[in-house]
């Protein structure tokens, strides 16, 4: 709470050229900010501690923070997307999910020692929990899914990364998209197989399968 005190957080503005922040109950991600806040200043940490009075940071409490802010920037990036003024809309909540799932996989693979790797295999888990329909392209969502798949960033770029969670095959996604695209006149049916022909926009991240249409589930 020093960052609140007036005499601290001038002592930070001078040493660092930021005030550090502390997490906020009302801002989803201001504890992953405060984070790398912090990691950001790491070589003037010990004179800001030594100046305010408070504990130096250890190696090993600087490892944590930076596998913290390694862990939740998946959950934290698609926040702060969502939270969007601009260019956010249902078509993009599919390709949103599948991006977190492919940036949190990457983390947990990629052979590294992780102190939180234990926690974001939960916190993986729980967002399938949550978000199970919208992962297995449920019929209940085939709104959501049409939503998706005519979105101009994405379109079928993030089929891949769920393929083996899907009760559906990308035949039978096309299928859905072209046969709402038919019943409710949105273009020419001919034009329809042309909308799902894809690009990817610069936040998402579909893996290294993401060019992959293949049918099977």
């Amino acid at each position: 709470m020093k960052a609140g005190r007036p005499k601290s957080s001038e002592i930070m503005r001078e040493e660092l050229g930021i005030l550090l922040s502390y997490p906020v109950v009302t801002r989803w991600n201001s504890t992953y900010d405060s984070v790398q806040k912090i990691i950001s200043r790491e070589e003037k940490l010990s004179v800001i501690c030594t100046k305010l009075e408070l504990p130096a940071f250890t190696e090993e409490d600087m490892l944590y923070l930076k596998d913290y802010a390694s862990a939740m920037k998946p959950f934290a990036d698609a926040l702060d997307f969502l939270q969007g003024e601009k260019g956010v809309f249902y078509g993009t909540l599919i390709p949103t999910l599948v991006t977190i799932k492919t940036k949190i996989d990457r983390i947990i693979n990629n052979g590294k020692e992780n102190y939180l790797k234990q926690q974001l295999i939960f916190l993986q888990s729980r967002l399938f929990d949550r978000f199970e329909k919208y992962f297995t392209l449920s019929s209940e969502i085939n709104d959501a899914i049409v939503a998706a798949v005519l979105h101009p960033e994405v379109k079928l770029q993030w089929f891949a990364p769920i393929r083996d969670l899907t009760r559906k095959s990308v035949d039978e996604v096309k299928k859905l998209v072209i046969d709402y695209v038919a019943d409710n006149h949105v273009v020419d049916c001919d034009a329809a197989e042309d909308l799902i022909l894809s690009r990817i926009g610069s936040f998402y991240d579909f893996g290294d399968e993401q060019n992959s249409f293949g049918s099977k589930k």
